[in-house]
C-alpha cells in the first residue's frame, strides 16, 4: 500500500465535515445530550471506583485496637464529700437566684480531714444531695 497525497485530501475532507459550519454555535440536541450523559456516567463510574477502592483498602486492614481491661477505681472519701458539698452549695445558690433571694455562700472550712481510701464497687448516685 503506497502513501499518496490523495489519501491526505480524503482525510482532510472527512475532518472538514466534522467541523461545525458557520460560526460554530450551531446546536445539536442529540450530540449535546449524548455528551452530557456520557460525562455524567463517566463521573458516576469514577465515584463508584473511588468508593470501591477505599472500601477494599479499609476492608483488608486488620483490627489492631486493643480492648481496654476493666480496672477498679479507688475513690477518696474526702474528695467525694467535697464534690458533693460543692454541688449542694451551687444548687442552693441557683435556687436562691431563681427565687430572687440574695444568698451568701458559707465561709470555707479550714480544718483538715484525714484522707481515707476505699474501693467502691457500686456506681455513685446521679444526685448526691437528695432532699
Amino acid at each position: 500500500m503506497k502513501f499518496t497525497f490523495a489519501k491526505i485530501k480524503d482525510a482532510k475532507s472527512v475532518l472538514s465535515t466534522l467541523k461545525p459550519r458557520g460560526h460554530g454555535d450551531e446546536m445539536n440536541p442529540l450530540r449535546d445530550w449524548a455528551i452530557g450523559l456520557f460525562l455524567a456516567v463517566l463521573m458516576f463510574l469514577a465515584g463508584v471506583a473511588y468508593i470501591a477502592h477505599d472500601f477494599y483498602s479499609q476492608f483488608g486492614q486488620s483490627n489492631t485496637q486493643v480492648v481496654a481491661e476493666a480496672q477498679t477505681v479507688v475513690y477518696r472519701d474526702a474528695e467525694v464529700k467535697s464534690f458533693a458539698e460543692e454541688y449542694a452549695t451551687k444548687e442552693k445558690m441557683f435556687n436562691a437566684l431563681r427565687s430572687n433571694v440574695r444568698y451568701e455562700p458559707p465561709a470555707p472550712i479550714l480544718e483538715e480531714s484525714e484522707d481515707t481510701e476505699e474501693e467502691v464497687t457500686e456506681p455513685l448516685a446521679d444526685n448526691p444531695t437528695s432532699e
